[in-house]
Parts: C-alpha cells; structure tokens; sequence
C-alpha cells in the first residue's frame, strides 16, 4: 500500500491527504458565504472580518473557523508529503482523531463530519504501517 518498488502511488496516506482538502473546502465556502454573500453589498470585506473575528461576542466560534481549515490544510500536507515512518504516521493519525474529537465537542454535526472523514484512510493506513514487518537494519 505505501513504501516499496511496487507501491501505488494511491496509498490510504494519498487519500487521508487529499480528504483533509473537503474540509478546507467546507469551512472555505462558510467563509465566502459570511463574507460575500451574508455582507450584502458591503464592499470593505476587511471590516467584516475583524467584526467577525474581533468585535462580535462569538469570536470564539469564528476564530476556530480560521483556525481548523488552516489545520486541515497542514494535516494535508503531512499526509501528502514523502516523509514516512511509524512514529510520524502514528502521531498525525492521533492528532487527526484530536482534531475531529475536537470539532464534534464545539461545531456543527455536518463541520465535524467533514473533519472526520479522513479518519476513514489514516486509521487503517496508520495501522497498515504499524502492523507492517519493519525493515532489516
């Protein structure tokens, strides 16, 4: 599945990397909707932003808004980079399921299923790896 001559380039890594983009793109589109969209024809976006962010009595909300597509944006990354290893796996497969325990505990149901939808390829990739004979020294 990964590693090797023979590994497809399609390994449980590549999907769980690409499926923390749905996520960005989810929260990315919340983001367009309260900026373009819900502001009207307001023109000074920058404005809303920090109302939003700054000013409005439920900044927290809108902060971790900012704060878990910029995440999701990072796990992706990790997953679609070329550094392997059993420790890495198992770390950002944990972090993955803190991440998504986290979103289910303070946002929406349909937010925090997007969030956990790369769980479905990172737990049995990260198991894969760890299950998987180590290399001779």
């Amino acid at each position: 599945m990964t590693g090797g001559k023979g590994a497809t380039p399609w390994s449980m890594r590549r999907f769980a990397g690409l499926a923390y983009l749905v996520p960005a793109g989810t929260l990315g589109g919340i983001w367009y909707t309260l900026l373009f969209v819900a502001g009207g024809s307001r023109s000074d976006y920058g404005t809303m932003l920090r109302e939003y962010l700054v000013d409005d009595p439920d900044r927290a909300l809108f902060r971790i808004l900012v704060a878990l597509p910029l995440a999701c944006i990072v796990f992706s990354i990790a997953y679609l980079s070329r550094s392997r290893g059993r420790a890495a796996s198992a770390a950002w497969c944990g972090a993955g399921i803190v991440l998504a325990l986290a979103t289910w505990r303070s946002l929406d149901a349909s937010i925090a299923a997007a969030v956990t939808l790369p769980l479905a390829f990172s737990v049995p990739g990260t198991i894969w790896e760890l299950a998987r004979p180590s290399a001779p020294a």
